[in-house]
């Protein structure tokens, strides 16, 4: 298809429009998330941490997912199956803009860029992890959350609960902080062997010994149940090649 300059017109038009759906392209979410990286540089590592709670090493993990030059920033699409999932629920699909989000993990902003593209508002999204070279990320532990109780209407943690030895509180806190009728976005890893990442030589330094769901029920279950969540969507891995666990849930009570 040949596109005339009315046509490039209406696109430049539409994008200066609504800027933020450059954020589709996860190449670009990596590009502009590079930039920023560069401009601020410095990485912060938490210093206290729920004594036990984090896998050894995770943050050398991150870090090194982070530096390294032939995968720098690691992956760009695996957080947006899971914001691409939730993002087709309401009140997501209707309202996103409105709702107040907080994001568990992120490593880098470009998961915030992903949730900018859904239709999310800068001005709602929090973020921490236990490494940030952002202002967009604090510092702070999934363990022990610095939030107030009920004060946000969805929670994101994609591929981060893996790397607790406590899931339990942990999705205890991710809980506690959001709203009655609010939404819990999960993914995960599922291994056989309980181990986040193993490499073939066995127990070597690079090695994170976490936690794994085989199942969405596997998360359900260590969720307290004075929170009453009602599943929205589920996902369980279904072969070898595809080890990914999606579930997003409502919380009743």
């Amino acid at each position: 298809m040949k596109l005339t300059k009315e046509d490039l017109d209406f696109c430049q038009q539409e994008l200066k429009a609504n800027p933020q759906l450059v954020f589709l392209l996860p190449r670009f979410r990596r590009f502009y998330a590079i930039k920023r990286f560069e401009q601020y540089g410095k990485v912060r590592t938490l210093n206290s941490q729920s004594d036990g709670k984090i896998a050894k090493r995770t943050i050398d993990h991150n870090l090194s997912e982070i530096i390294r030059a032939e995968n720098k920033f690691a992956t760009t699409t695996r957080p947006g199956r899971l914001i691409s999932a939730l993002a087709s629920l309401s009140p997501v699909f209707e309202s996103a803009k409105y709702l107040k989000v907080l994001l568990i993990g992120p490593r880098t902003e470009m998961e915030i860029y992903c949730l900018l593209s859904v239709g999310f508002d800068l001005r709602n999204i929090s973020a921490i992890d236990l490494i940030s070279s952002s202002p967009l990320i604090e510092l702070g532990d999934m363990h022990a959350l610095r939030f107030s109780d009920s004060e946000f209407d969805v929670v994101i943690s994609a591929w981060v609960i893996n790397y607790s030895h406590d899931p339990e509180k942990a999705l205890a806190e991710y809980s506690r902080v959001l709203k009655k009728g609010g939404l819990l976005a999960i993914g995960s890893t599922a291994d056989s062997d309980h181990t986040v990442i193993r490499s073939a030589a066995g127990d070597v330094p690079g090695d994170i010994a976490g936690c794994s769901f085989a199942t969405t029920e596997d998360i359900m279950l260590r969720i307290p149940k004075i929170y009453d969540f009602k599943i929205c969507l589920s996902q369980d891995s279904c072969e070898d090649t595809n080890r990914r666990v999606l579930l997003i849930t409502r919380k009743n009570k």
